[in-house]
């Protein structure tokens, strides 16, 4: 179905992100200088570059794991990041600390600026952590990958789609009512 191809396209983008070498340099660089003035833009244009590609994909957000270095692209003002990084896209820093490595999560979210709804999907970013040369296998965390897939993406999906004869599909938010 299309809802399966959009959802493999948002993972795919979400691989990608997690595979780049400049996602990579900007998390494990612990100079701020460095990261805020030579890999910070970079990075923008990399996710921008992938906005591109990825045209459903509303914000991009690569998060630090201390919660306030970060960087964001949005094709538009709405959405996003509150003034402190300690949120982004209403998650609180707290809740993506409970995210299982190499486990993407997929949900819907209230997006309390623009008063809409998106998708969220992301994941944590994983390197093995120095006591897994011992064959723990463990990973420690070293930021977070979240984006916003825009749900006018999803809409274009479902608009006007007949079900039977006479039937038509809605998408509805936790409480039933329409969400689009």
């Amino acid at each position: 179905s299309e809802f399966e191809e959009l959802q493999a396209s948002a993972l795919g983008a979400l691989s990608i992100l997690q595979k780049s070498p400049v996602v990579w340099n900007y998390l494990l660089t612990e100079n701020d200088e460095l990261r805020h003035t030579v890999m910070q833009p970079e990075l923008r244009a990399e996710l921008k570059a992938m906005q591109g590609a990825f045209p459903f994909l509303s914000v991009i957000s690569i998060l630090r794991t201390n919660g306030i270095d970060y960087a964001r692209v949005a094709a538009s003002q709405e959405g996003g990041t509150n003034a402190t990084g300690k949120t982004i896209a209403g998650l609180s820093l707290a809740r993506l600390r409970l995210l299982e490595p190499g486990r993407p999560f997929i949900t819907l979210q209230q997006r309390e600026k623009a008063g809409d709804v998106c998708i969220l999907l992301g994941g944590m970013m994983t390197i093995p952590s120095p006591s897994s040369a011992s064959g723990s296998g463990t990973q420690m965390s070293r930021g977070y990958v979240v984006m916003e897939v825009s749900l006018n993406a999803f809409a274009n999906l479902v608009y006007d789609r007949k079900l039977g004869e006479t039937g038509r599909l809605l998408l509805v938010d936790a409480q039933g009512r329409p969400a689009l």
